[in-house]
């Protein structure tokens, strides 16, 4: 079988097989696999020990298919920080980065305290200092203020108080900024002569300095 040349004896008794090369047995039927080298682009073959028919290729980085045949270039993990790969058409790759990184390979981190502060958006309240983290960023708050952009500022809004006018006053709230005490109401004309400034997360109300 294959191409094999059949060789008989002298006597003609019996004949024998002369295999091509590749192939092997009594009528050269086995054939090795991986003497015809069918592992494309580098890859190394190896034959099944169970099953002397089939054979493995072990591909370089970036080829994968039963012979190594096909390329994928997102193979070999180019996006960082968990970022997309897509193999393109081409045989080049692209990457979706995740939030927070940028580049090629989505290895460079975003600055999002200076885009925001290119933007003039604030992410951290109450008088927060942003502070840039590896695909992220973090406030660092004031004291009396935390929670997610500092945007936590514990009061207490029950009860009557003690305005800066020396007068009491209900529903005003009453908390600490840095250790200094702050009056938040929504309207209170008695205090228009006081000295006031905008507060910027209650756009409805008034924030005084006692």
């Amino acid at each position: 079988e294959n191409g094999a040349q059949c060789l008989p004896t002298e006597d003609n008794s019996y004949a024998r097989c002369i295999c091509r090369a590749g192939y092997s047995g009594p009528k050269c039927a086995d054939k090795d696999h991986c003497y015809f080298a069918p592992c494309k682009n580098g890859g190394s073959c190896a034959i099944n020990s169970t099953t002397p028919d089939e054979y493995k290729c072990d591909c370089l980085p970036n080829y994968s298919g039963q012979n190594c045949e096909d390329f994928r270039a997102c193979s070999s993990s180019p996006c960082a920080a968990n970022s997309e790969c897509t193999d393109t058409s081409t045989g080049e790759y692209e990457c979706g980065c995740a939030a927070g990184w940028q580049g090629r390979n989505c290895d460079q981190d975003v600055n999002e305290c200076q885009v925001a502060t290119s933007k003039r958006q604030v992410l951290c309240q109450n008088g927060g200092t942003c502070v840039n983290t590896a695909g992220s960023y973090e406030c660092a708050c004031l004291k009396g203020t935390g929670g997610f952009g500092c945007a936590t500022n514990p009061d207490d809004c029950n009860g009557t108080y003690e305005g800066p006018d020396g007068m009491n006053y209900t529903n005003l709230c009453i908390y600490l900024v840095n250790d200094e005490k702050r009056y938040l109401f929504n309207s209170l004309p008695e205090y228009n002569s006081i000295k006031t400034k905008p507060c910027e997360h209650y756009s409805t109300r008034t924030l005084l300095d006692t």
